[in-house]
């Protein structure tokens, strides 16, 4: 019997120290938070940015003819290099 007193009043010493709030630690630290309303809606099946898109590299292409080709008549397959006649293209 007197054992569990003595154990009753090492467990309940232990207890109310443990249970104690440390005066130090107590100081609470606001946090400003933004809150926001939820409701249902429905999500956008598009993303609409405006800005420049640049390539990593360039090039230059430039025509070699100065005209504007509309028609090519008379083609005619050929080995090796292609040399054009008069009225071949109009």
């Amino acid at each position: 019997m007197k054992n569990y007193l003595i154990f009753t009043a090492i467990l309940l010493t232990a207890l109310l120290l443990a249970c104690q709030q440390n005066n130090e630690n107590s100081v609470e630290k606001a946090i400003p938070v933004k809150v926001f309303t939820v409701h249902p809606d429905t999500l956008s099946n598009y993303l609409e940015i405006s800005g420049n898109l640049e390539a990593q590299n360039d090039a230059m292409i430039f025509s070699q003819v100065a005209e504007e080709l509309k028609k090519i008549s008379n083609v005619k397959e050929v080995s090796g290099s292609f040399k054009p006649q008069k009225g071949d293209f109009d």
